[in-house]
């Protein structure tokens, strides 16, 4: 079902706290609010690939949640490097290592998960084989449900593998210029990212997943999408169908693309947050 929000202006009025967490000689680096623990409902954010816990910065500072936990997952922001390529199940089991160590037994979850942090969490939800009574709501956020890798991904994949290979045998002005044909093609960042080898076929695992039988497991749960019109790596038109499916309620974010919570469309997302989780707001700045 289609919801629209008025839009409010968000004002930062909370400060951070980073911590670090050893699980199976992997560190785990997480930010919480500073007086954590404090309350019994928990906010926690997972965020997508290649991204850090900090990436929801505006949306917990600005609407002052009272607890909340924000993961660099393994190979990203302040946690350790990948020693491995990574399956979802690897990761899957990492949160919920996690979870239990860091969680006090009656605390209640909002969890709140962007594209492959959203991944994450449906394997996390199937390999429990149970209802997870810990979680109080789930929003879902440019989630790609469905193995329909977009022209763009499986050119980035091809371009971090040949230009990997190829710099080991080009001379340093050749190198140069595969090193700039694959930063206009990836974008700096992503193809940092993809020459770390653990990562890339980490990578190549995580998007060619199979999502689509583990969709039914969110209907266990009370579920929220906030959805960019313009999202180019987890389509509108496939959240609307889980969205029909399973009965769920799903917020557009007109013209914002794959990172809603970012940019233009970031103060009507935070208002659409605010609303589904009834919190109380501070308006304006």
């Amino acid at each position: 079902m289609l919801k629209s929000i008025k839009l409010i202006s968000i004002s930062f009025i909370q400060t951070v706290r980073r911590q670090e967490l050893i699980i199976d000689d992997c560190r785990i680096s997480y930010i919480t609010n500073d007086s954590f623990p404090s309350q019994k409902l928990v906010y926690l954010f997972l965020h997508g690939w290649a991204g850090e816990g900090t990436n929801f910065l505006q949306v917990f500072t600005g609407l002052n949640l009272a607890d909340y936990i924000a993961l660099d997952f393994p190979g990203f922001g302040h946690s350790s490097h990948l020693r491995r390529p990574w399956s979802l199940a690897d990761y899957a089991k990492v949160l919920e290592r996690f979870l239990r160590e860091i969680l006090s037994g009656d605390a209640q979850l909002v969890v709140i998960a962007h594209s492959f942090g959203g991944r994450v969490l449906l394997r996390y939800l199937h390999e429990l084989r149970r209802t997870d009574p810990r979680i109080a709501k789930i929003i879902l956020i440019g989630v790609p449900f469905f193995r329909n890798l977009s022209t763009m991904t499986k050119l980035k994949i091809f371009v971090a593998s040949q230009a990997k290979s190829l710099l080991k045998l080009a001379p340093t002005k050749t190198a140069n210029r595969i090193r700039q044909t694959a930063y206009q093609v990836l974008g700096v960042d992503d193809y940092k990212q993809l020459q770390d080898e653990n990562l890339q076929e980490t990578f190549k695992k995580i998007v060619s997943e199979d999502l689509s039988g583990y969709i039914d497991t969110l209907s266990q749960y009370d579920i929220s999408m906030i959805w960019g019109t313009a999202d180019d790596q987890a389509p509108f038109a496939d959240a609307e169908a889980v969205a029909s499916k399973l009965s769920i309620d799903i917020y557009p974010i007109e013209g914002a693309g794959h990172f809603p919570y970012i940019g233009d469309g970031s103060d009507r997302f935070s208002e659409v947050f605010a609303t589904i989780c009834d919190i109380d707001k501070e308006i304006g700045h």
